[in-house]
């Protein structure tokens, strides 16, 4: 599970519908025969740089491997180069009564320009399902735990920073008899590159409306291919624009396929995407977003939670100004972002209207898919849908994402084709509602 998308579940309702691989109506079949294996291929090239985090080579060569697969299609495509900052921690000093212990993680806010921190914590064992506290009690104050994986099972407490322990470390702390806390932090903010690859199908002038399918390309940190998450998405984009560009005289608006950088540490490039486009975002009828779908779960679809918070002005963020364009996790040092306040409550919004609904459900039903439905899986969509967008994404999750074992050897070939299957019915069911609705 994706780190980001772990902090919107606790809010989320997942409705199982059915389980098991999915079973597909072979008469709805449209996409090429060799879809899955060109996808595959993707996948292979891409796993085989090794991990793609943001800031390396390798996330450079897998932005040119997009836009050079684009070109090989004839569709047009653009590179968007973005950079934004990151906080980097060279040193982070911990002093508990008289001892020194070393952090395995942090959670705070850099954008409040603050390095210095004292006063008295609250435990929390994450080994143990109860919390000590309520709420109430955490609000705002400085947490000391000892599990990194658990970040997101704590911001429902609204914490004001979380300090991350060895567990051996961490239980020294909880049977000592001092645990006023003094935390020092050395480091500053780095300028980081990557990219987002836009490519345009359609040619029809005559609907001003666009949809966007999209996938992001970057990894996890270090140690980790990203064979399912997300080269998979990525693979079933590239063969979703190919199978739309040999249909392209028949299209009557544009559809776009963005491949987004940087996801991994908050959304990055999507909330670039989404400042440099607000204006013509406003065209944008639908943004369907493809992650880990290679695979052996279940199929889930976001759809679920209606319309909710959406801003007055379509394509208008409402993410706070100091948190719209740098990260939400540290690349080379190990922390993530504390939510509060208003971005809380934002990356909360829901924007699956009705229409929508009744497009995904009857789409996947249509063509044989057993499917799940969720409220907010995380990943690129949240960027749009906090921007009064509708929006929707699709999993076909695997259990190996974010380790060295999410390999090419893994991925479930039948996915690929399920997620292909379903994205292109969606879009063009959807294509089929501008008709009605605009000609």
């Amino acid at each position: 599970m994706k780190p980001w998308r772990i902090f919107f579940v606790f809010a989320a309702s997942l409705i199982c519908l059915s389980r098991g691989l999915p079973q597909q109506n072979s008469d709805a079949q449209i996409l090429p025969d060799d879809f899955s294996a060109m996808a595959f291929s993707h996948i292979v090239y891409m796993a085989g740089l090794g991990h793609r985090h943001v800031g390396t080579e390798n996330d450079q060569l897998a932005i040119q491997y997009i836009k050079n697969q684009f070109d090989r299609m004839g569709v047009e495509a653009d590179i968007e180069p973005f950079e934004f900052g990151s906080f980097e921690y060279k040193k982070a000093t911990l002093v508990i009564g008289k001892t020194s212990f070393h952090l395995s993680g942090l959670g705070f806010n850099p954008a409040n320009i603050r390095k210095e921190y004292e006063g008295s914590p609250l435990l929390i064992d994450l080994s143990k399902r109860e919390f000590p506290y309520t709420p109430q009690e955490a609000e705002g104050r400085t947490i000391i735990t000892n599990d990194w994986n658990g970040h997101f099972r704590l911001l429902r407490y609204n914490p004001g920073l979380i300090i991350y322990l060895d567990p051996l470390e961490f239980e020294k702390i909880r049977l000592g008899p001092d645990l006023h806390y003094k935390l020092s932090l050395e480091g500053g903010w780095r300028t980081y590159r990557s990219a987002n690859i836009v490519a345009r199908v359609g040619q029809d002038t005559s609907c001003s409306k666009e949809i966007i399918v999209s996938a992001h390309f970057d990894t996890y940190r270090r140690n980790n291919p990203g064979a399912s998450d997300n080269a998979s998405g990525v693979g079933v984009l590239l063969e979703l624009a190919r199978y739309f560009k040999a249909k392209e005289s028949e299209l009557n608006c544009v559809v776009k396929f963005v491949a987004f950088g940087a996801e991994e540490i908050g959304l990055t490039g999507s909330r670039h995407y989404l400042h440099d486009n607000s204006s013509s975002l406003q065209n944008c009828e639908l943004m369907f977003n493809i992650d880990n779908v290679g695979g052996n779960a279940s199929v889930v679809l976001e759809i679920d939670g209606g319309v909710s918070g959406i801003p007055e002005i379509k394509g208008s963020s409402q993410i706070p100004d100091n948190l719209k364009t740098c990260s939400w996790e540290g690349i080379d040092s190990k922390w993530r972002l504390v939510m509060n306040g208003d971005l809380r409550k934002i990356m909360g919004v829901s924007n699956h209207p009705q229409w929508l609904v009744d497009v995904v459900t009857k789409t996947v039903e249509g063509l044989g898919y057993s499917f799940e439905t969720a409220q907010n899986m995380g990943s690129d969509q949240l960027v749009f849908a906090q921007a009064g967008i509708a929006a929707c994404g699709l999993s076909i999750g695997s259990q190996e994402g974010h380790t060295p074992y999410d390999v090419p050897e893994k991925i479930n070939k039948t996915s690929l084709k399920a997620a292909g299957e379903i994205a292109a019915h969606i879009v063009l069911n959807t294509l089929n509602r501008f008709k009605s609705r605009y000609s």
